[in-house]
């Protein structure tokens, strides 16, 4: 991705942005040595790298609608994981790493925004901090996951029973009506009665 390369490539970056004459060169240069920003870079490289992995999972041939809740529930812990630690591996642990005390990265001194006098003006809007973004980040991605991709408790049941050739007449009512309401229900009842005997017998 964009942000794998940055963060691979900072170093490099760094010191053309410190040697070009290109304003526009200057200023990425001092976007790329704050402080926040790094650690904000960091953070999401790490979010998108969860999250690319959780697509590719749900667009595998061995996953089915079935495996949607677990897959989610597996998804929703690694979210949660990173409110307490950064991803084991990943960018933003490196940057714990690499970075020293005094807020240096590989010899390079990151500078950050003083703070503003506590009396502040109410119609001036305050740039939020980091821990504040990377928590609404990780929350806004678990409200996400949990209301476009869940599945109800009952259904979920009815289709796992209906995979297993364990359903019964209300399961495939209810599998039938989610599915395919267009199909003759009597017509799957029957044809699905003798796979089942097949099966169990």
């Amino acid at each position: 991705s964009l942000l794998d390369s940055i963060l691979s490539s900072w170093q490099a970056l760094i010191k053309f942005c410190s040697t070009t004459d290109c304003a526009q060169g200057k200023s990425f240069g001092k976007v790329l040595t704050n402080k926040e920003n790094m650690q904000l870079l960091c953070f999401l490289g790490d979010l998108l790298f969860l999250l690319s992995n959780f697509q590719k999972r749900l667009q595998s041939d061995h996953i089915t609608i079935i495996d949607l809740p677990n897959e989610v529930t597996k998804f929703q812990k690694k979210l949660a994981d990173l409110l307490d630690k950064p991803m084991i591996g990943g960018w933003e642990e490196a940057l714990k790493h690499s970075m020293t005390n005094n807020s240096t990265l590989h010899g390079i001194q990151l500078w950050q925004k003083e703070s503003r006098a506590i009396q502040r003006n109410i119609f001036v809007s305050e740039p939020r901090s980091f821990v504040a973004i990377r928590l609404e980040c990780i929350q806004a991605m678990r409200h996400f996951t949990e209301s476009r991709l869940a599945l109800d408790d009952g259904f979920s049941s009815n289709a796992t029973l209906f995979a297993n050739f364990q359903a019964t007449d209300d399961d495939i009512r209810t599998v039938h009506k989610k599915f395919a309401p267009d199909l003759d229900l009597v017509a799957i009842k029957d044809q699905y009665s003798d796979i089942q005997d097949m099966h169990n017998g």
